[in-house]
């Protein structure tokens, strides 16, 4: 075995595992993967070395094994010696550095199992949640869409003829000109049953509560309805709204 080979063998403390490595249980995925890789790295170099180590015995006429003294018990003059111990003890202790080395990468790999595992669970469950979500999503515009339908379909029973500055009816967005659709939950019909009570009742049953109306705006009287949320509440000015709204009469539409 040449001086150089020796040297290599000898040189195997280099390859050992890190006493300081970070616990097994501290690291995410991505570090364990790291570690692992590191660690497969060193045990192909321990593995060099100690094929090295005992092809050098194998040639020798002592082996890893046979006695180093002769019949007389004087040391051998037939292989060097010195060469012998050195491949011997690099043998011995690169099978145990590969022992602990493979006993961590078996932790790292047992760690690294259970991380990918709960993540790919938490995967799935951010998926589930994603996709009911989604669904909910979908659900809720087409339940819009057939709500704007319907809406569409009705005849406009009151004309917004005023607005005062500021007030609950300002914030919610109504303008002169728009022809409201529905007011909460009376339409053209509750108001043909029941009269203009019918107004003052659902405005005084949402005072300071949102109260959703749908309206047409003047520009846009031929598109989808528009939706606003009109709060009646007791302001600065008159009344709970700040605003006047006429009766339309078929005539008028």
């Amino acid at each position: 075995m040449s001086e150089q080979k020796i040297e290599d063998i000898v040189e195997i403390e280099d390859f050992r595992t890190s006493p300081g490595a970070s616990p097994v249980e501290d690291m995410d995925t991505e570090a364990l993967r790291e570690e692992l890789r590191r660690l497969d790295t060193q045990k192909v170099a321990l593995e060099s070395r100690l094929s090295d180590a005992l092809a050098y015995l194998a040639s020798t006429p002592v082996g890893l094994r046979g006695r180093l003294l002769d019949d007389e018990g004087f040391p051998r003059d037939d292989c060097d010696l010195y060469a012998v111990r050195t491949a011997r003890n690099t043998a011995d202790c690169t099978r145990n550095d590969l022992r602990s080395l493979s006993e961590r990468m078996y932790a790292l790999l047992n760690a690294l199992h259970h991380k990918t595992q709960e993540e790919a669970e938490l995967q799935m469950v951010q998926d589930a949640a994603a996709r009911r979500q989604r669904q909910a999503a979908a659900a809720k515009r087409v339940q819009r869409m057939a709500e704007v339908q319907r809406v569409s379909r009705l005849k406009p029973f009151l004309l917004v003829t005023k607005v005062d500055a500021n007030s609950p009816a300002e914030e919610a967005g109504l303008s002169v000109g728009m022809q409201i659709l529905q007011y909460g939950a009376v339409t053209r019909a509750e108001l043909i049953a029941e009269g203009l009570q019918a107004l003052a009742k659902e405005t005084a049953t949402h005072e300071g509560a949102p109260l959703v109306i749908w309206v047409r705006k003047p520009s846009e009287l031929e598109d989808d309805p528009s939706e606003l949320v009109l709060v009646p509440q007791r302001w600065s000015g008159s009344g709970l709204l700040g605003c006047a709204l006429d009766r339309l009469t078929d005539e008028a539409l």
